[in-house]
């Protein structure tokens, strides 16, 4: 699976026989599943199969759980694409409860946005909400520089800048 970054809240996962895009606002993108963070986004130039409520579903063999953010109502998205597991957090300010974390239950691939000032989100709490998933990757999003440098003292080493990441075994840890 290849993991592709637009910026903000845009991703696309290229599976082997199916596309899954989260947020694709104004990017032209042409996917299979559609996850929108909120119910909030205009889904009219939208393509594909869209999802943006809280629950359990599987499309195309892609297996989707969308867990409501206790403080945003926006969703927080678990799926499973050619067999990886990817976590995509949104509005996330506190700690994972223990149901939600075990609704996420084990993790290869964590999106874990860096809006430490919008949200009420720390480096600290980001460390974590890392640690209570345990990934096998984790992959910031949404960020400025400032924010990075308070994720790479806290994480204890800074991310490398890429826009695409192909997940296989040999890729994970």
């Amino acid at each position: 699976m290849k993991i592709k970054y637009f910026g903000d809240l845009n991703f696309e996962f290229l599976g082997k026989k199916v596309t899954v895009a989260h947020d694709p606002v104004n990017n032209g993108l042409d996917s299979d599943i559609v996850l929108l963070s909120s119910d909030k986004i205009d889904t009219a130039n939208i393509k594909g199969k869209v999802f943006n409520w809280p629950g359990e579903y599987e499309v195309n063999g892609v297996v989707i759980i969308a867990i409501e953010s206790p403080t945003t109502r926006d969703n927080i998205y678990k799926i499973f694409v050619d067999n990886f597991s990817v976590v995509i957090l949104n509005g996330v300010s506190q700690k994972l409860t223990d149901e939600m974390l075990e609704k996420i239950g084990n993790t290869d691939v964590l999106l874990l946005p860096l809006r430490f000032d919008s949200q009420g989100l720390t480096a600290e709490i980001a460390h974590d909400i890392y640690e209570d998933i345990d990934p096998r990757v984790v992959i910031p999003y949404d960020f400025d520089e400032k924010s990075l440098a308070e994720f790479a003292k806290e994480f204890g080493s800074m991310p490398a800048a890429e826009d695409n990441f192909e997940v296989s075994e040999t890729s994970l840890p």
